[in-house]
């Protein structure tokens, strides 16, 4: 199985944005399975965390703004719902 890509995202001024779509656009001329998920849009958040929940094989990007070396409350709240692993690394 090739390993999925999500990448989710928060951009309020548009800059994490255009990252998070410049790195899906590099992992799509490697051929790999990507998704690209505005975090302010709850069908888009939702539907991404049951494909994390489902698919133990993928690699999580999450883009957000850092103010006072925190991620947005969008973001810390993403991470808060994700399953917690051996493998989980929240930095």
């Amino acid at each position: 199985m090739t390993a999925a890509f999500p990448i989710a995202f928060v951009s309020p001024h548009g800059s994490t944005q255009k990252v998070a779509e410049t790195i899906a656009d590099r992992l799509l001329t490697s051929n790999r399975a990507v998704t690209v998920t505005d975090l302010c849009d709850p069908e888009a958040k939702q539907a991404l965390i049951r494909a994390v929940r489902s698919d133990r094989d993928l690699f999580l990007f999450i883009g957000s703004p850092v103010y006072a070396n925190v991620a947005v409350p969008p973001v810390m709240d993403f991470i808060d719902e994700q399953p917690r692993s051996q493998h989980f690394v929240k930095e």
